[in-house]
């Protein structure tokens, strides 16, 4: 029965002549009707207009945070035409309150520093302008914002070593907060480059920000790895101008110099750090300051030439199942019958879906199904950041709830920064960068879901999945994520087990070490540090319980040293005698081991196997 509202019933009146029953009153029915209606209750957070803003110090707050929440490449004079007005410059109220609103953009979009400075600039500049006169007769230029940017700055910088209290916080509170902390400085020195390539700073300023930092280095201390990491920030951002003025060079070379002995200090500095230096040293000496394109903020034009999403185009239709129960051992015979058929159910339906969409096949995503007429049009593309299409790709994934193998899902990535020349490259990529995201989340299963992601999802073999591990493990330590977020060893373990089967611990122990192994031997300098942050990750997998009988036979031993061909003999051995201390491997199985004949790798995993053990 359709239901009309009181307007309605007023638009419609003059078609009745007659009334539908006597003693009917329209103004009656109406009343009647409003009685029965449900009034909007207005929530207690419910937006309300402001209105016309009351003081000066609030109009120009809406004017500089407004401006800015709209600022682009594209309206950027604009919107600093919009900012140029004298009520911005009365008092020295409205001035603070344009510099804190600026400031605290710049630190919460790094990223869109660059523009933030060039608004600091344009201020400045015009402020210049309005007090040309006064100046004049003062004899010299000045700018209140500048001056006023320059102090805020500083004060930020000064404060780089003040880490906020972390006292009755949680462990993951405490995570946040240090990230957030580091983050900001990070921000902040960026922004004093971009300050200085916009003319704010003059290079006396930088220098003496440099030389307040390695003064620890210049007395023969050490600075701190914050430190460090600010330097690193502030040099990838005015490096080239730097050493584009010839009176900087000499002490310029200085300091790299310190750096070049810095980076070597292994008891002091943790891997990510050396790292860092190694990677600012190359780039100055080797590669002329000439950094890898990163991705920068996009116009809105930019945006919709973006390439469509082939998931929205193809739906794909086959059972679903638990991927946390899947297994995803495709070439491992599992004990447990129901769990076998499902992994072949998942198995036979994922092939069936590829075979009816165009497979996963590599030709698929290098060879464009345009015509010749649109190869022009697909090359015009802009290229979109691989990192965020895996993420995007896992979210959709997530949030459909679809539990389903995704079709052709390498046609997303026909238009990346990045180009693969296999499939096998591509995919361990993709997983690098799932199993890296999955572990610095505080979602609750995020791990489980990342799991399913890539073996049900993506349908990836069990080469693929656990090399993307070692890469994301590889990449965690040299970027320092393991001391940005404490908690990445447990959460990277405890995902491992779920994609080998938590059941299994024989397969839990095997692919751990063999994640590790890989893992060490991509590190571009495995040294003794690294070795014991493998062994801390190893030592985060649950012991398996005493009436569990697992036990790994001669030929795992083995697997295991053929995996030491690049160096990783020191990792290999250990883990053989942690297999052996916690009774995984029995005292036959390790005697008959060390009496079979040994070629130089294998004698060397036997070294720190013996080693280990005292």
């Amino acid at each position: 029965m359709h239901v009309y509202s009181i307007q309605q019933i007023l638009e419609v009146r003059s078609m009745y002549k007659d009334a539908p029953y006597p003693g009917f009153s329209l103004e009656e029915a109406c009343r009647r009707k409003k009685m029965t209606q449900t009034k909007l209750v207005r929530g207690v957070n419910a937006w309300v207009a402001r209105g016309s803003a009351k003081t000066t110090e609030e109009w120009v707050e809406r004017l500089v945070q407004g401006s800015l929440n709209k600022l682009s490449t594209a309206n950027f004079d604009d919107m600093v035409a919009k900012l140029q007005t004298e009520v911005i410059f009365s008092t020295k109220e409205t001035l603070n309150i344009a510099v804190r609103i600026i400031f605290k953009k710049a630190l919460d979009e790094p990223e869109c520093s660059k523009s933030y400075a060039g608004v600091c600039y344009k201020l400045a500049e015009f402020e210049v302008g309005l007090t040309a006169a006064k100046q004049k007769a003062e004899g010299k230029k000045y700018s209140k914002l500048r001056n006023a940017v320059v102090s805020i700055a500083q004060e930020e910088f000064l404060s780089r070593r003040k880490m906020p209290s972390m006292e009755g916080l949680t462990e993951e509170e405490m995570e946040l907060r240090r990230t957030t902390f580091m983050r900001r400085k990070r921000a902040n020195m960026k922004f004093i480059g971009e300050l200085f390539m916009h003319k704010v700073l003059s290079c006396n300023t930088m220098m003496n920000i440099i030389q307040t930092i390695m003064q620890e280095a210049e007395r023969g201390g050490y600075p701190t790895s914050e430190d460090i990491e600010f330097l690193t920030e502030l040099f990838l951002t005015i490096g080239e101008s730097l050493d584009a003025v010839p009176e900087l060079r000499v002490r310029l070379n200085g300091y790299f110099e310190l750096l070049e002995k810095l980076k070597d200090q292994k008891e002091v500095y943790p891997p990510r750090i050396r790292f860092k230096m190694l990677d600012l040293i190359e780039l100055r000496s080797k590669f002329n300051w000439e950094r890898r394109a990163t991705a920068a903020p996009k116009t809105s034009s930019q945006t919709q030439r973006e390439p469509p999403r082939v998931t929205d185009k193809v739906v794909a239709t086959r059972s679903s199942m638990n991927a946390s129960s899947s297994g995803s051992k495709k070439g491992r015979q599992d004990s447990v019958s129901d769990l076998a058929s499902q992994q072949a159910a998942v198995a036979a339906a994922a092939k069936t879906a590829m075979g009816e969409a165009g497979g996963r096949s590599w030709s698929n995503v290098v060879k464009s199904p345009h015509s010749p007429r649109d190869a022009t049009v697909a090359r015009a593309v802009e290229p979109v950041n691989f990192e965020a299409r895996v993420r995007s790709l896992f979210q959709e994934w997530v949030a459909e709830c679809s539990n389903d193998f995704i079709p052709e899902w390498m046609n997303e990535f026909r238009h990346c920064q990045r180009h693969f020349d296999s499939e096998d490259a591509l995919c361990k990529a993709a997983a690098e960068v799932v199993v890296r995201e999955a572990c610095m989340t505080t979602k609750k299963e995020a791990q489980r879901e990342a799991s399913s992601f890539l073996i049900v999802g993506l349908f990836l073999e069990d080469d693929e999945v656990l090399d993307g591990f070692a890469m994301a493990l590889v990449s965690a330590i040299e970027e320092g994520i393991l001391e940005d977020v404490p908690k990445f060893s447990e959460r990277f373990i405890n995902m491992l087990r779920i994609t080998s089967g938590e059941n299994t611990v024989a397969d839990v122990y095997y692919d751990t070490a063999r994640v590790l192994c890989t893992a060490y031997g991509l590190m571009r300098e495995p040294d003794e540090m690294v070795l014991d942050t493998m062994m801390e990750f190893w030592g985060k997998i649950p012991r398996p319980a005493t009436d569990e009988n697992a036990v790994l036979p001669l030929q795992v031993v083995q697997s295991l040293v053929e995996m030491s061909t690049r160096g990783q003999a020191p990792l290999t051995g250990r883990i053989i005698a942690s297999l052996h201390s916690i009774g995984l491997v029995h005292d036959e199985t390790v005697r008959e081991w060390l009496a079979t004949p040994h070629e130089e790798t294998s004698a060397e995993v036997v070294e720190a196997f013996k080693k280990a053990n005292k």
